[in-house]
C-alpha cells in the first residue's frame, strides 16, 4: 500500500459487510482515544449491545458525501459498498473487518427477523459477496493511494491483544492499545459456526 499523503486531511474508516464486526472495531477505537463520527438514530439493542456506531448520512453517501469533512481526525463506519463513493480529497486509513461468511448470514437473518423483515431476501451467496467486497475495497485503496488494514473478527475475539497491536501500529500509535483490548467483549459473540 502507498504511504499516507501528509498534505491531505486524515480520516480513519472502519468498513466491511453488514454484521462483520465493524461496530466492535469502532468501539475499540473509541476506547483507544479516537472520536467516532456517529449519531443516535440507532440505539444499542440485543443485536448490537455495544451500539451501532453509525452516522445516518452514510446511507446516502452515493449522492451526498460532503459530510465526510466532519470525520476529519475521527473514525467513521462506512459499509464496503459505500467506500467507492468517498471523496478522494482526503487521506484515508481503512480498516476492513472480515468475518466468516456463514456467521454474517446467520447474524443478519436474526436481525431481520427481529426487525420484522422476511429473511429470505438475504443473499445466500454470502461467501462470494465477501470476496467481492474485500476485492472492491482493496482495489479502491490501491487506486487512490490510501492505506488498508484487513482485520479478522473471529481472530480478534480469540486474541484481542494481537489485533489491537496491529491496529495501533497501522494508526501510527495514535490510539491506546491496552484500552482497545478491554473494549472487546467475547460474550457478544453469539452467532458462531462450529469449529471457529
Amino acid at each position: 500500500m502507498n504511504s499516507s499523503d501528509s498534505t491531505r486531511e486524515h480520516i480513519t474508516v472502519v468498513t466491511g459487510l453488514p454484521r462483520s464486526g465493524t461496530s466492535m472495531v469502532m468501539q475499540m477505537l473509541e476506547a483507544g482515544g479516537m472520536t467516532p463520527l456517529m449519531d443516535d438514530h440507532l440505539k444499542a439493542d440485543i443485536d448490537n449491545p455495544g451500539g451501532y456506531y453509525e452516522y445516518e448520512k452514510i446511507s446516502n453517501i452515493e449522492w451526498d458525501n460532503e459530510w465526510l469533512g466532519d470525520a476529519v481526525g475521527k473514525c467513521v463506519k462506512v459499509l464496503a459498498a459505500g467506500v467507492r463513493h468517498m471523496p478522494i480529497k482526503y487521506d484515508y486509513k481503512l480498516i476492513y473487518i472480515q468475518r466468516d461468511a456463514d456467521e454474517m448470514l446467520i447474524s443478519l437473518k436474526k436481525l431481520l427477523i427481529r426487525s420484522g423483515v422476511e429473511p429470505a431476501v438475504v443473499n445466500e451467496e454470502s461467501t462470494t459477496e465477501r470476496e467481492q467486497a474485500i476485492l472492491g475495497v482493496t482495489r479502491w485503496a490501491e487506486n487512490t493511494g490510501n492505506q488498508l488494514l484487513i482485520v479478522d473478527y473471529n481472530d480478534t475475539l480469540k486474541d484481542p491483544e494481537v489485533t489491537s497491536g496491529r491496529i495501533a501500529a497501522f494508526l501510527d500509535n495514535a490510539v491506546d492499545q491496552t484500552m482497545m483490548v478491554h473494549a472487546v467483549y467475547p460474550e457478544y459473540y453469539r452467532n458462531r459456526v462450529v469449529g471457529l
